[in-house]
């Protein structure tokens, strides 16, 4: 079984539609639409642009001492390589 988007509609909110994994899990929520047409156009959206680059914006974690350590002996044995 593939994984799967669902459509669903909340009175009051409208229509928006999640997708699913292949172990039944809720992997992304979309916003709300006004009408079911608009939710659909929104799946194919995310179904024409899902092959996109990740961009991260978020700051990089501190680096730990164990993790300095083990980067100075890579750049070590970095040197030493032929």
């Amino acid at each position: 079984m593939a994984a799967r988007f669902e459509v669903r509609h909340q009175t009051g909110k409208g229509y928006h539609f999640v997708l699913i994994a292949v172990n039944g899990q809720v992997i992304a929520t979309s916003e709300h639409y006004e009408s079911h047409r608009a939710c659909l156009d929104g799946i194919d959206s995310v179904k024409r642009n899902a092959d996109a680059p990740i961009q991260d914006t978020t700051p990089p974690a501190p680096i730990r001492a164990a993790d300095r350590r083990g980067t100075a002996q890579a750049l070590r044995m970095a040197a030493i390589a032929p």
